[in-house]
């Protein structure tokens, strides 16, 4: 890539993760496949071994490694203030959120520029987003199936979410002065910060959403253990174990994505 790009580059991805070294590796994959190049990587570390995150690193392209810098959280700030800690140290045009867990087609970067550039009245843009159902093995990472999510929407709107967070932070690119005016995820929240970030985004800003094939991919893994389980479902999880126990409730039910897996159900969710 030519230097003015590596010197000021127009997005910043960044991926939240913490001792899931082959979960991280293919996050890294997924952001080094990108077609849309102008960006830069930041790896919020929270609170991890610092050599899971070297080694998922030793399998990035070189491109992708000089424009990559790991901030280490000595004691664990949590999930949603993690986020912070990665825009703290950026300033780009855009951001997107890519936590180790999820994958993006090659294509997602350069389409949700493309449309920003388009219509500089949007606050963000989303991509329709599949939900991918894998194991984890002594292997690896196994796929069993997948699904597209909510496909029976063909935009983003407010009123929608006021009912259920479809569009999860992978399916996104965020137009950065329009988050600094809002306010980011609320890093005082235990969880669902994403859902009440996209609530005031749409409050206050039109969004774009890029119909047709999913460009996103959100991955489920079937497990409680939060070194390999989604934050969502475990949330949900310990929210059922707290319940009548004087804990503080989450809204992880109504996820789309958590009611699919639940339910069982791989159609519209």
């Amino acid at each position: 890539m030519a230097g003015h790009a590596a010197q000021s580059p127009r997005v910043t991805v960044v991926t939240r993760t913490r001792n899931r070294p082959v979960l991280l590796t293919r996050a890294l994959q997924s952001v080094g496949a990108q077609s849309f190049q102008d960006l830069e990587l930041v790896i919020v570390n929270d609170a991890g071994s610092t050599e899971a995150v070297d080694s998922a690193l030793k399998s990035a392209p070189e491109w992708l490694k000089e424009r990559t810098r790991v901030v280490t959280n000595e004691t664990s700030h949590g999930r949603e203030a993690a986020l912070e800690d990665g825009l703290a140290v950026s300033s780009c045009e855009f951001f997107a959120i890519h936590d180790d867990d999820d994958s993006w087609e090659p294509g997602f970067l350069a389409a949700c520029v493309a449309h920003l550039d388009e219509h500089p009245e949007h606050g963000a843009v989303a991509t329709r987003c599949d939900v991918v159902d894998e194991i984890v093995t002594e292997e690896g990472l196994t796929e069993r199936g997948r699904w597209v999510m909510t496909q029976d929407k063909e935009s983003w709107t407010l009123i929608d979410t006021m009912v259920a967070n479809y569009v999860p932070p992978i399916s996104q690119l965020i137009r950065r002065e329009v988050a600094d005016r809002i306010g980011h995820w609320d890093g005082t929240l235990l969880t669902q910060a994403d859902w009440d970030f996209n609530l005031r985004l749409l409050a206050t800003s039109p969004v774009g959403f890029i119909d047709g094939e999913p460009l996103a991919h959100w991955h489920h893994r079937d497990s409680t253990d939060e070194s390999v389980g989604n934050s969502v479902v475990v949330d949900a999880v310990h929210r059922d174990d707290c319940s009548g126990s004087g804990c503080s409730p989450d809204l992880g039910d109504h996820h789309p994505c958590v009611h699919a897996v639940r339910s069982g159900h791989h159609g519209d969710h």
